[in-house]
């Protein structure tokens, strides 16, 4: 994706650290669960009082609350764009991913976390990415040219556009509202999917990567779009990436 990075790991070594280090919040709380298989609370303990957070996973009537979220989540979150109609398929599809009703490879995970009752935040997770619709990442590689004779020696830094991430399971769709920001929220709602990880990891490939958004302004103007992207597609960056997810990448 030209406007992202992308970080990228052993799924089995991964999901072991996010266990060791969600379950060290006991030091600051407790957590019980899990719940149903699927749900974990935990209760943190901070200079304003207790906290009790709920992750479980979502369900189609968060659908109000996630259009919430998505709308002051600003341009880049593909996974979750500000568009109902997507919004109401990928909760359907996480349900039905919850409940074994879909093929591993197609499924996609949304936990949803609760903060006195209120859905908060959210964080997903694809199984594999690409079987469905083609996704295109870059490789950032380097091209040397050289010549003892002229003394030249050039390393030329390159883009390589690839399919390197097809069948990969995605870290994806990570948001929470800005005033639960500060309190462990963010790092328990997104370790919390490396714990389900772990624990079916049958589900997943061995490796797991995540899109770290890119920079844009408040107009949603990337810089490394209008510098690559606009050069093959002439329109803004947040048309393409409303685009993307809502009518696929070929």
């Amino acid at each position: 994706d030209v406007s992202r990075g992308s970080v990228c790991g052993d799924a089995q070594r991964i999901g072991a650290r996010a266990l060791r280090a969600v379950w060290r919040f006991q030091s600051a709380g407790t957590i019980s669960g899990p719940i149903d298989d699927h749900d974990a609370t935990v209760c943190f303990n901070h200079s304003g009082g207790e906290i009790g957070m709920l992750i479980r996973p979502s369900t189609p009537t968060d659908l109000p609350a996630l259009m919430k979220l998505t709308l002051g989540a600003g341009k880049g979150l593909t996974t979750l764009p500000a568009d109902e109609a997507l919004l109401r398929r990928r909760l359907a599809l996480s349900e039905a991913s919850f409940n074994a009703e879909v093929p591993p490879p197609g499924a996609f995970y949304l936990f949803a976390l609760e903060i006195d009752s209120q859905v908060v935040g959210v964080s997903g997770l694809a199984a594999g990415v690409g079987l469905s619709d083609v996704f295109y990442n870059y490789r950032l590689s380097r091209q040397v040219n050289a010549s003892q004779e002229l003394g030249i020696h050039i390393t030329t830094p390159t883009l390589q556009l690839s399919n390197d991430m097809t069948g990969l399971t995605e870290l994806c769709s990570l948001l929470l509202d800005t005033g639960s920001r500060g309190n462990g929220a963010g790092v328990f709602l997104s370790r919390c999917r490396l714990m389900f990880l772990a624990a079916f990891s049958d589900l997943f490939s061995a490796k797991v990567f995540a899109e770290m958004r890119g920079v844009s302004d408040q107009q949603g103007r990337s810089p490394l779009w209008e510098s690559l992207g606009r050069l093959f597609f002439d329109m803004p960056f947040a048309e393409a990436d409303q685009r993307s997810m809502t009518e696929g990448k070929a």
